[in-house]
């Protein structure tokens, strides 16, 4: 389960990662990162709900996303806020893809993790 203190739960710190973040995507996934003034990284999702199926399918993908993100903690580098997205594939047989592999190469390209290993 992902820390209470790397959550990003405010609203204010959130519209800032909106408006004024960095956009980085991948397939299905996307992120938009900003820098905060804190000693640790914070973390939002959103699950679009068209296409998913229902919200066990959303909720599955949070968890398996958050899951990601507690699993890397310690490689991710500090002092960032992200909002990632995940928008369902619109065909049924993509939904179950590669959702680690395709996260990790979005944190190294957003530059939140130097390196995979």
């Amino acid at each position: 389960m992902l820390p209470f203190k790397n959550r990003l739960i405010c609203r204010q710190d959130f519209q800032k990662v909106l408006k004024g973040g960095a956009f980085f995507s991948l397939g299905e996934i996307s992120c938009k990162t900003a820098t905060n003034k804190k000693e640790f990284s914070r973390f939002a999702l959103l699950v679009k709900a068209k296409n998913s199926g229902g919200a066990v399918n959303r909720n599955r993908v949070k968890r398996k996303m958050r899951a990601i993100i507690f699993k890397n903690l310690k490689k991710i580098s500090p002092g960032r806020d992200t909002v990632f997205f995940y928008a369902f594939p619109k065909k049924p047989e993509e939904k179950n893809g590669k959702i680690e592999e395709k996260m990790l190469k979005l944190l190294r390209l957003s530059k939140l993790i130097e390196r995979l290993n």
